[in-house]
């Protein structure tokens, strides 16, 4: 059972350092079932097995969701992955426990993530995905129905839809800086904790995706992330 890891990037800024930031830290860790792409935006230079690079399409907040389509075609043609990750730039990854995670899933038919609420729900993003592989080839093989007049997260959850195939609640948590240390709000497993010391982000056991966004103040995402990779076990 392999799991392919791809990162929703640019490389301008903030994004650009945090992608740096990644490899840095949990993309660092070498895991023989897993397998990490960051896809990016047009440039001049080339893709590698690392990076991709759209070919037609910039780093725009409109491009998000016609780059988020080549990025799925691009993994359908790469060989041997059970399961797609989809985080976002801003998410640390625990590689073990996505493996883990993924060891307990069905084979076909999952599609992980959180339902925002309203009229029109969708998956949201923010929680991250986890899809099988034979959702992803379904995607692609629909691609002409994908929307690219909306965001990725609403054009996957409207082909979610047209596939027929039932969300599953994610593992997901969000480190949130406040006055006096960290909130952890964690969705599907466990429960919110505040911390002040990072060696505590560990009660957050099972736990894979943490998201470290801080709106106004993107440079502390880097941070954050180099004390996950310091303190998660």
């Amino acid at each position: 059972m392999n799991v392919l890891i791809l990162v929703l990037s640019a490389r301008r800024d903030p994004w650009g350092n945090l992608m740096d930031a990644s490899m840095e830290t949990w993309d660092s860790e070498d895991h023989p079932q897993t397998r990490t792409i960051f896809y990016c935006g047009r440039s001049q230079n080339p893709s590698t097995d690392k990076i991709f690079y759209s070919p037609t399409r910039g780093e725009e907040l409109e491009d998000v969701s016609p780059r988020t389509i080549e990025a799925l075609e691009k993994a359908v043609s790469i060989p041997d992955w059970d399961y797609l990750a989809r985080p976002h730039s801003s998410t640390y990854v625990h590689k073990r426990n996505l493996v883990k995670f993924c060891e307990t899933l069905p084979k076909e038919n999952v599609v992980c993530g959180c339902m925002t609420g309203g009229e029109q729900p969708f998956i949201w993003g923010g929680c991250h995905f986890l899809f099988s592989r034979d959702v992803i080839e379904g995607m692609v093989a629909n691609k002409d129905k994908w929307n690219t007049n909306v965001m990725d997260d609403q054009s996957i959850t409207l082909m979610v839809n047209l596939l027929g195939v039932p969300v599953m609640e994610a593992h997901s948590a969000t480190v949130n800086m406040t006055p006096n240390g960290y909130l952890l709000m964690v969705y599907g497993h466990g429960e919110n904790f505040e911390f002040t010391d990072f060696s505590d982000i560990n009660k957050a056991e099972g736990h894979f995706f943490f998201r470290c966004k801080q709106d106004l103040r993107r440079h502390e995402d880097v941070r954050i992330f180099r004390e996950l990779h310091k303190h998660l076990k």
